[in-house]
């Protein structure tokens, strides 16, 4: 994302792409153009019949001609403004259908980068670009339609005026040229600075959106001055560079205002002159004056199209740099569905390192039987919770294999993977929903027996009925109406209720206090029979709820057998489960 600026042609590569979506929503666009070539035709029409009225109606005294010509003029400008409501209406049904195309674009491919993407990634960029940048880029797809009638209006004008006085239209255009080298100028000074304000509002959304996620640790540690000084610097470089970007277009615009004035004094000089010596009638005079004001739109358009074009085209880079990225994890070419089976994993010399190159796991082999459950123990740090990534292929092993049921899951679809997985994270997040459609988030045609069910035996059912509005209660952002350890119980929950061949459990009660954990380790003995678990424990009850233990240490198993047996045989690994940092591994 560190680029300087954006070249000229850069904009223009940008902003076809934008063009090449635009042009899809075809009923409308048709719609608008047709509206805006109304427009241009009845704008070349009102002039000529201005003259045709006055140099054969009015100059000659012919009063039984001045209706017809009247009545064509409200004709035309009726029909002119017929075209405005067209080119406005459809044109802003254009923008707004192109909105909602890359809007949901950009949402579906979020859903498909991967999870190293979204950690470097903060949300209030992303947040950006989804809604101030795809609004300046719709805006100025909306006038699209007045500007290629403009710019039609521009050439037509032009070579009318030539027809009717070569001499005076020569006079007249000779600074076309000029304002066309203004507008590429002003634009190429604009380019850094509306990508620096762009960046620096997304980095504001970001102190935003991360101040209200954190509200409670803001206000718990009194860093609400702190947070609203870090908001008002960004604020603030937003604002500097608004003002830069102000004073160029308030240097463009009186320019533009000017030339046209320019021109008009012109055309009352020369064809002033012109008609007192008799070279052209008042008629022609009067025709051309009036296509000359016909001009001034068109040249101030230059001006402000050529700016909200860059501030567009900027706009949609930002855009275009998320939805060009690659996912880091995706399917390949060649997957195919996972094959049902029982359930084992199996990791085959599996090393998985960091984006710095440090090593998390290191050669690890390792087989969960289907059915069996295995609990892995180990200081922070260790690789615990990378194993389970690479189980939902969160991370992509350095070397080596997963399978499930014999399948390498590299080469099996993200989808038919994931469905067969239950998960609860440590971080437990609900969303902002009832707490029935929480615990059907993985199962959504599950029905409320099947709901209630699965809360029981995570444990959730009792206080969700002690609730007002039972499994209707709303949970609020991020499910912080609840309390911890309930919003654990309904993660649980969550996971159960989608009958997972493979139930992975990332320190699924460290939320909860010593009493609620008991109750809740009574219900995953229930869930785990018989099912394929792999749960990070950090607590000596949670540990002994599996088959099995694996004791990990640097990304390696340094010791495995029942919790029973590492308990007696192993100090580092009481050390481990009781917090004596100076007994565990690695210490």
């Amino acid at each position: 994302m560190g680029r300087g600026h954006y070249h000229l042609r850069v904009v223009i590569h940008h902003f076809r792409r934008l063009l090449s979506i635009w042009v899809r929503q075809t009923r409308y666009v048709v719609a608008a153009c047709s509206g805006a070539l109304l427009v241009l035709l009845m704008s070349v029409a009102i002039p000529q019949t201005l003259r045709l009225a006055i140099d054969r109606a009015i100059t000659p005294g012919r009063t039984d001609l001045l209706a017809p010509f009247v009545g064509l003029f409200l004709a035309a400008a009726a029909l002119k403004a017929l075209g405005i409501y067209t080119r406005k209406r459809y044109a802003g049904k254009a923008s707004v259908a192109t909105e909602m195309r890359v809007r949901e674009q950009l949402y579906d491919h979020l859903h498909a980068l991967d999870m190293a993407y979204h950690s470097k990634m903060p949300a209030g960029q992303l947040m950006s670009r989804a809604s101030s940048d795809l609004q300046h880029a719709g805006n100025t797809l909306g006038v699209m339609p007045f500007f290629t009638a403009s710019f039609g209006l521009l050439i037509t004008v032009s070579v009318i005026l030539f027809v009717i006085d070569p001499l005076l239209a020569s006079v007249v255009l000779a600074g076309l040229p000029a304002m066309a080298f203004l507008a590429v100028k002003f634009t190429s000074k604009l380019d850094p600075i509306v990508y620096a304000t762009q960046q620096h509002l997304g980095e504001m959304t970001s102190v935003a959106e991360e101040t209200v996620s954190g509200i409670r640790i803001v206000k718990a540690f009194g860093r609400q001055a702190r947070q609203t000084q870090t908001f008002e610097d960004k604020a603030g470089q937003v604002l500097d560079q608004s003002m830069k970007a102000i004073r160029i277009r308030s240097l463009l615009q009186p320019l533009f205002e000017f030339l046209p004035a320019l021109c008009l004094a012109l055309v009352l000089w020369v064809g002033g002159a012109r008609v007192i010596s008799g070279r052209i009638s008042y008629g022609t005079f009067v025709q051309f004056a009036l296509y000359v004001t016909q001009l001034v739109m068109p040249i101030r358009a230059i001006g402000w199209i050529a700016s909200d074009i860059q501030m567009a085209s900027t706009a949609a880079g930002r855009i275009f740099e998320v939805l060009d990225e690659e996912p880091g994890v995706a399917d390949s070419p060649d997957a195919v569905a996972l094959q049902t089976g029982d359930g084992e994993v199996s990791f085959e010399g599996v090393t998985c390192t960091s984006e710095e190159g440090q090593a998390i796991v290191q050669g690890l082999s390792l087989t969960v039987p289907a059915g069996r459950s295995v609990a892995l123990v180990g200081p922070t740090g260790c690789g615990k919770s990378t194993l389970l990534r690479l189980i939902l292929r969160f991370l992509e092993p350095t070397s080596g294999r997963v399978k499930v049921d014999g399948q390498d899951i590299a080469k099996v679809t993200l989808h038919s993977l994931r469905k067969t997985i239950g998960t609860v994270f440590e971080e437990t997040f609900l969303f902002s929903d009832t707490i029935e459609a929480n615990i059907s988030f993985g199962k959504p045609s599950a029905s409320r027996e099947e709901v209630v069910l699965a809360a029981s035996l995570g444990q959730a059912h009792e206080f969700i009925s002690e609730l007002p509005d039972g499994y209707e209660t709303m949970v609020g952002e991020h499910g912080y109406s609840l309390s911890g350890g309930q919003r654990q119980r309904v993660a649980i929950a969550r996971a159960i209720l989608m009958g997972p061949r493979i139930l992975l459990l990332d320190d699924a009660t460290s939320n909860v206090d010593p009493s609620v954990e008991a109750k809740i380790r009574k219900g995953l003995e229930k869930v785990m029979t018989n099912r394929t678990t792999l749960l990070v424990a950090r607590r000596p009850g949670t540990a002994a709820l599996a088959d099995a233990v694996v004791f990990m240490d640097q990304g390696r198993v340094v010791a495995s057998g029942t919790h029973h047996e590492l308990w007696n045989s192993s100090p580092a690994y009481r050390a481990c489960l009781t917090g004596d940092a100076t007994r565990a591994v690695g210490a």
